[in-house]
């Protein structure tokens, strides 16, 4: 399990990931609790307040970039937590 360190020096980054996200209608997370096996420490990118990605708070600031540039919006995003139907 690999920890992530974010720490004041990355606040900027984090807020204008914050606001890349919020245009999407996405919603970035930062972990506040102490680090253990359910928490590593990172960020949790949310659509819905459904997780999408960063379950243990496992992101960091480039894998949650990625996440928000990868979908276009947050229908888009909840579509691809919903199972697909077997036709």
């Amino acid at each position: 399990m690999k920890t992530i360190y974010l720490d004041q020096s990355d606040k900027p980054a984090i807020d204008r990931l914050r606001a890349k996200a919020r245009r999407k209608g996405l919603r970035i997370e930062k972990s506040r609790q102490q680090i253990h096996c359910n928490n590593r420490g990172g960020l949790q990118l949310l659509v819905y307040n459904q997780v999408l990605a960063g379950v243990d708070y496992g992101l960091s600031l480039a894998q949650a970039e990625h996440w928000i540039d990868h979908y276009q919006d947050a229908d888009s995003a909840l579509m691809s937590l919903v199972p697909r139907q077997a036709a």
